[in-house]
């Protein structure tokens, strides 16, 4: 009877645990942002969660006023150091090169030594050399895209020649081949760096960045790009004028666009990065 009893309270304690609510450290580990915004309802969380939900749905304004406060409070703690690297995802997307490395400093300042970091601020140091990527201009305009199962493809122009890329919301950096990147009379830097790959290994890259660069009626100037070598994948598996991807700094400077699957692909239009649903990045 005894042996019972046992078993059955610890039958009932198992099943306890397995109702507990995951904790907020652990829902923002998995980053799992919808059930984090969820649970942060409900309780007075740290300032980190609640700027890593609103960097997670697109809330940038708000993001960067919790991740400060983050960093005031505990200048040194572990949540300073996360606070700092979304500051840096932040940066990246909006093509600020020189705060980018700014906040990369502090992250190193803090965890000194990581090969990681020191990396990521060795390709934005370069970048930072050529200026941060701004708008020169921007009107609404309507232009063809290639609408497959596998994404979008743009015409895009750099120093008047037009390619037809892959729009890809998942990659903070914008990315060409080594070929692409003569045939556009793009000067690729000296600096190297590496990337991990799709295999779980890593790739060398090189740093450039398109002097001018043009979608519709946008035009940017200091578009950062990786360059990668035309062997390496997804490059070698691209014709040429195809081996490149347009990432979010770029994207975001569009300000808001839409597409139909006939291939209108409208800019200054509903934009598909909305807060309805955490925007995740493949890259940083």
């Amino acid at each position: 009877m005894r042996r019972r009893a046992l078993i059955g309270a610890l039958a009932f304690a198992g099943l306890a645990a397995a109702g507990e609510r995951p904790s907020l450290s652990q829902l923002y580990g998995e980053h799992r942002w919808i059930d984090l915004r969820e649970a942060l309802k409900d309780q007075a969380p740290p300032a980190l969660y609640k700027g890593a939900v609103a960097f997670a749905f697109n809330d940038t304004k708000a993001a960067e006023e919790y991740l400060n406060q983050a960093i005031k409070l505990a200048p040194n703690s572990n949540d300073a150091k996360d606070a700092h690297a979304i500051l840096a995802k932040i940066d990246v997307r909006a093509g600020r090169y020189h705060e980018t490395v700014q906040q990369l400093d502090e992250m190193l300042r803090l965890k000194p030594g990581s090969s990681d970091v020191e990396n990521t601020r060795a390709i934005f140091a370069a970048w930072n050399e050529h200026g941060d990527q701004s708008i020169e201009s921007s009107r609404p305009s309507e232009i063809r895209a290639d609408v497959r199962k596998d994404g979008v493809k743009l015409p895009v122009s750099i120093h008047g020649k037009t390619v037809h890329w892959l729009l890809d919301t998942g990659f903070n950096f914008s990315l060409m081949s080594e070929s692409e990147a003569r045939s556009l009379g793009v000067a690729i830097d000296k600096s190297s760096g590496s990337l991990a790959d799709s295999a779980g290994g890593t790739t060398s890259t090189r740093t450039a960045v398109a002097d001018e660069l043009t979608i519709g009626d946008v035009h940017l100037r200091n578009v950062a790009f990786l360059i990668l070598p035309d062997a390496q994948e997804p490059m070698s598996d691209w014709q040429p004028g195809e081996r490149g991807v347009i990432g979010l700094p770029a994207i975001i400077a569009l300000q808001s666009f839409s597409w139909t699957s006939d291939g209108r692909f409208k800019i200054g239009s509903k934009s598909v990065l909305s807060s309805s649903a955490p925007i995740e990045s493949r890259i940083i």
